[in-house]
C-alpha cells in the first residue's frame, strides 16, 4: 500500500499545480490581451475609414486619440497632437463656439452639435458633433466650407433673383392653382408678386399675397389670361399671348405681353405692358400706308432692285421715265433694250455705270449722278438726276438697291440757256472790269494828288502866314517901338498894350502855322521834324515821346510830309485814347524802305473791332493814314490788343535817298544893290539888313537909326544880294533873315563868315525852334533873336555883337528875347 504523501510531497504537489495555474492564467492573459489588440487594431481600422475627422480628448483636455483624416483637417502630425493640451495647441478657439460646445458637452454630459467657422490657421467652416463619456470627450468633425459656400451663392442667387424681379421693369407673379374635389381648376391664389406686377394690376403686395385671383381681379375669369393660365397649369407647356385688359384695378385699355411657364404645381407668369408698342405698331402701319400712297403718287421716279440687279419694285413716275409699264417692269435687268443710260456729255454709259450697279459694287450710297434715258427711240430722251442706296441685310449683304430719278429735263435746258447767258455775261463783265480797273486807277492818282494838294494848300497859307501876315505884324511891331518914343508920356501905355496884341497876333499866327505845316519840316528834313513833333506834343498834349531816328538823307517833300503827318495822327491817337503819357518813336532805314514804329504802354485796343471808316473816333484816322500810305505803296501794320498797348508800324519803300545837295554851291549872279549909306569910317555901328520882306526891313531901319550910335548902311532882299553887299561894304553887324528866296540865310551865313569872319552876324526869323537857331550858329552866326522879340533885345544884341571880339564869339549867344 502506497504510503501517506508527506508535507514535501504536498509542497511539491501545490509548487508544481500553482506553476501549472500559473502558466494557465499566463495563456489566458495572453489570448485575452491578443483579442484585445485585435479589436483595438480593427477599429481603429474602422475610425480610420470614417470619412470625418475623430480626435479623443482627456479630463485635461489632452489628446488621446486622432484620426488621420483628423490631423489632415487640422494640419499636424498625429504624434505633435497626442498629449497636447488642445486650448494649448489652438489658443485661438479660447471664447468661440469650439470652446463653448466642448465645455457643454462635457459639462452637462450631453452631446452637443454645433457648426462653426476656424479662422487661422484652419480657414475652415467645421461641423461638430461632441460626445462626452467617462474617459473624456470624442468630437467627430467635418469640412463643411463647400457646403457653406454653395448655401451662401444660393442664397445670393435668391436674393439677386428677388432683387432683379423687384427691380425688374416686367411684372412678375408667382400664382398657385386652386381645384375643386375632382381636381379642377376653378381659381388661382396669390402666392408673390413684384413691384412691376403690382403697379400694372394697381395692387398692394402685401395685401394680395394668400388672396385668391378672383378676388382681386373678378373680370379676369372671363379674359384670355384666365384661359392660359389654367391650360399652363393642365399641360405644364408654357405659353404666350398678348391681348388687352380693362376693368377692375385697371380703368385704362391696356395691352399686356404675357408669359406663362409652370413651376412644379404653381405657375410663374411674366407681363410686361406693351400699350406703346402697340400704339408705335399702329402709327407705323398708318405711317407705311401714307407712305405707300405718298410713293405711288410722286412726282420721282423710285426704282426697287434685288441683289442681283433685277428690277423687283417701282412706281408710276419711274415706269413713266423708263418707259415701261408696271407689268413690263418686273424682273427686269439693268441692260435691257426698253431703254439706254447716257452720260452727262450724251456718250453712251455702260452697264457697270448704270446706278444700280455703281451701288451694289462699292455698297454705298449714290449721290447727284446726272444721266440722260433713252426710251427706245433716240428722239425720246429724258434727262434725270439719279441717287441711289443700298439696304443691307443682317448678314452684311446687299439686300436690295433703292434708286431714285428726278426728270430735269427743263433744268438742263435752263441750265444750258444760263451757259449761254454766262458766257456772254463774261465778256461783258471782263469788259466792264478793265474799265472799271482804269478807273480804280485814276480815282487812286487822283486821291493821291488830293492828299499832296491838301499837303501844298497847307504850306502855301503857312507860307502866307510868315512870308506875309506875321512880317506885317512884326513890321507894324517895330514901327510902333519907334513910334512909341516920340509919343508922349500918357499914350505909352497904349502903345504897349498895342505891341501886347500884336505880339499875341504873332504868337497865335506862328501856333497856326506851325500846325499847317511846321516850316522845319520843309527847312531841315523829317528827322528834325519828328524832333519838333516830339517837343510840341509835350508842351500842347503832355504827351513825353521817345524819339530815336537814324538819317535818312532827303526825302521828297510828298513823301515827308506823309510820314510826318502819319506819325502826328497816331501820336495824337495814343494822347487821346491810350490812357497814358508816354510813347515812343522809332525811324530807321531798312534796305530800300523807311520804317517808322510808333508804339505805347497804353490800354491798347482789338483793331477787329475798331469803327469803320467815317464812324469817327480811333478807326477814321487809322483807316485814313492806311490809305494814305497804300497810295504811295507803303503799309500800315497795327498790333494791339485790350490791356497791353499798341505798336504800329508803318513801312514805305523809297527809290533813292541819298544826302540833301547843296543847291548853292555855284553863286548865282548878283542881284540889285540897295545901298543906303556908303561905308563911312566911324565909330557908329554900321548894320546891313538882310530880309526878303520890306516891311520888315523899314521897321527894323527905323529902329536902329533913331539910335545915335547905330546907323544902316545897306539892305537885302536875299542871299544872293547879302553876299555881295557884305563884301562892298563889310559891316560891323549883319541882321540876318534866315527864310529867305534863292539862297536862305544859313548858307549866306556860312559863306560871309567864311569870307570874313571879323563880320558879326545875328540870325532873325519868326520861329523860336532851338535847331533853327543852332543851325545858324552852325554856320557862323554870333547869335539868334525871334522877331517877335521886344524891340529893346534887337538893339542890345547888335551893340554887343558890335563890341565883341572880331574872331572870338560874341558873349551871350544865342537866341535873344522869345
Amino acid at each position: 500500500m502506497p504510503g501517506k504523501p508527506t508535507y514535501g510531497d504536498l509542497q511539491r504537489k501545490i509548487a508544481e499545480l500553482e506553476a501549472r495555474l500559473r502558466l494557465a492564467e499566463i495563456a489566458d492573459r495572453k489570448r485575452a490581451e491578443d483579442a484585445v489588440h485585435k479589436e483595438r487594431r480593427r477599429l481603429e481600422t474602422v475610425l480610420e475609414s470614417i470619412t470625418d475627422g475623430l480626435l479623443v480628448l482627456d479630463g485635461d483636455w489632452r489628446y488621446t486619440y486622432v484620426s488621420e483624416t483628423g490631423a489632415r483637417m487640422i494640419g499636424m502630425r498625429r504624434e505633435d497632437l497626442i498629449g497636447g493640451c488642445v486650448w494649448d495647441l489652438f489658443p485661438h478657439a479660447k471664447g468661440t463656439k469650439f470652446y463653448e460646445g466642448y465645455h457643454q458637452a462635457v459639462t452637462t454630459g450631453q452631446p452637443v452639435h454645433f457648426e462653426e467657422f476656424y479662422p487661422e490657421p484652419l480657414n475652415q467652416w467645421l461641423e461638430c458633433h461632441c460626445y462626452p463619456g467617462e474617459e473624456g470627450l470624442a468630437v467627430y468633425f467635418q469640412d463643411i466650407s463647400r457646403r457653406k459656400l454653395a448655401e451662401e451663392a444660393l442664397r445670393q442667387s435668391e436674393e439677386r433673383f428677388r432683387i432683379a424681379q423687384e427691380l425688374s421693369p416686367d411684372g412678375f407673379t408667382i400664382l398657385r392653382p386652386v381645384r375643386d374635389e375632382q381636381g379642377h381648376i376653378i381659381d388661382f391664389q396669390w402666392i408673390y408678386e413684384n413691384a412691376a406686377i403690382a403697379r400694372l394690376n394697381g395692387t398692394d403686395p402685401n395685401e394680395v399675397v394668400g388672396r385668391r385671383l378672383s378676388e382681386i381681379l373678378p373680370g379676369h375669369r372671363h379674359s384670355p389670361f384666365h384661359e392660359i393660365f389654367q391650360r399652363v397649369a393642365e399641360t405644364g407647356e408654357a405659353g404666350i399671348l398678348e391681348a388687352p385688359y380693362q376693368g377692375d384695378s385697371i380703368p385704362a385699355l391696356t395691352w399686356f405681353r404675357t408669359a406663362v411657364v409652370a413651376m412644379g404645381d404653381d405657375i410663374a407668369v411674366f407681363a410686361q405692358d406693351i400699350t406703346v408698342r402697340k400704339q408705335i405698331e399702329t402709327t407705323l402701319r398708318e405711317s407705311e400706308q401714307r407712305l405707300t400712297a405718298l410713293v405711288q403718287n410722286a412726282p420721282v421716279g423710285i426704282v426697287i432692285h434685288g441683289p442681283d440687279g433685277r428690277l423687283a419694285r417701282s412706281n408710276p413716275e419711274a415706269r413713266r421715265l423708263l418707259g415701261v409699264s408696271e407689268t413690263e417692269a418686273i424682273g427686269k435687268e439693268l441692260e435691257d433694250p426698253a431703254w439706254r443710260f447716257l452720260r452727262e456729255d450724251g456718250s453712251v454709259m455702260p452697264v457697270e455705270e448704270y446706278p444700280a450697279a455703281r451701288v451694289l459694287a462699292g455698297q454705298a450710297p449714290l449721290e447727284g449722278l446726272v444721266l440722260g434715258i433713252q426710251r427706245g427711240n433716240p428722239e425720246d430722251l429724258v434727262w434725270a438726276l439719279a441717287n441711289g442706296l443700298p439696304r443691307m441685310a443682317d448678314d452684311g449683304s446687299v439686300a436690295e438697291i433703292i434708286i431714285t430719278f428726278t426728270n430735269i429735263s427743263d433744268r438742263k435746258r435752263a441750265e444750258e440757256a444760263l451757259l449761254e447767258a454766262n458766257a456772254t455775261l463774261e465778256r461783258k463783265v471782263k469788259e466792264r472790269t478793265v474799265e472799271l480797273v482804269q478807273r480804280a486807277d485814276q480815282l487812286r492818282a487822283l486821291a493821291g494828288e488830293l492828299t499832296i494838294s491838301e499837303q501844298r494848300e497847307r504850306r502855301r497859307l503857312a507860307s502866307f502866314l510868315h512870308d506875309h501876315l506875321q512880317q506885317l505884324l512884326v513890321g507894324a511891331k517895330f514901327r510902333l517901338s519907334v513910334l512909341g518914343r516920340s509919343v508922349e508920356n500918357a499914350a505909352k501905355p497904349a502903345a504897349g498894350e498895342i505891341e501886347a496884341l500884336i505880339d499875341e497876333s504873332i504868337k497865335s499866327s506862328r501856333s497856326l502855322t506851325a500846325e499847317l505845316s511846321p516850316p522845319i519840316l520843309h527847312d531841315a528834313g523829317l528827322n528834325a521834324g519828328l524832333e519838333w513833333l516830339g517837343r510840341r506834343m509835350a508842351d500842347t498834349q503832355g504827351l513825353f515821346v521817345d524819339l530815336k531816328t537814324e538819317p535818312v538823307g532827303s526825302l521828297p517833300d510828298d513823301l515827308t510830309i506823309l510820314l510826318f503827318e502819319a506819325v502826328r495822327e497816331l501820336l495824337f491817337n495814343i494822347a487821346k485814347h491810350a490812357g497814358t503819357h508816354s510813347a515812343c518813336v522809332r525811324l530807321s532805314r531798312i534796305e530800300e524802305s523807311l520804317q517808322v514804329i510808333v508804339s505805347d504802354q497804353g490800354v491798347g485796343f482789338d483793331p477787329n473791332a475798331l469803327p469803320p471808316a467815317g464812324e469817327g473816333g480811333r478807326g477814321f484816322g487809322l483807316f485814313s493814314i492806311r490809305e494814305r500810305l497804300e497810295l504811295f505803296g507803303g503799309k500800315l501794320e497795327i498790333d494791339s490788343a485790350p490791356g497791353r498797348g499798341s505798336r504800329l508800324v508803318i513801312s514805305m519803300p523809297i527809290t533813292s535817298v541819298g544826302p540833301q545837295s547843296d543847291p548853292f554851291a555855284e553863286l548865282p549872279k548878283e542881284g540889285a544893290h540897295n545901298f543906303l549909306h556908303p561905308h563911312v569910317p566911324g565909330k557908329r555901328i554900321r548894320v546891313l539888313l538882310v530880309d526878303d520882306h520890306a516891311v520888315v526891313r523899314q521897321g527894323i531901319q527905323n529902329l536902329l537909326n533913331d539910335e545915335p550910335d547905330i546907323e544902316v548902311v545897306g539892305q537885302a532882299a536875299d542871299g544872293h544880294e547879302a553876299v555881295s553887299l557884305a563884301s562892298k561894304l563889310l559891316p560891323d553887324v549883319i541882321l540876318m533873315d534866315m527864310n529867305m528866296p534863292k539862297l536862305n540865310g544859313v548858307e549866306a551865313t556860312r559863306i560871309i563868315h567864311n569870307k570874313y569872319s571879323e563880320i558879326h552876324i545875328i540870325g532873325l526869323s519868326m520861329f523860336e525852334e532851338s535847331e533853327k537857331a543852332q543851325a545858324m550858329r552852325d554856320a557862323g552866326a554870333a547869335s539868334y533873336l525871334t522877331k517877335s522879340g521886344p524891340a529893346g533885345d534887337l538893339i542890345q544884341a547888335v551893340r554887343r555883337a558890335a563890341a565883341a571880339s572880331p574872331k572870338g564869339a560874341p558873349p551871350g549867344g544865342g537866341i535873344v528875347g522869345s
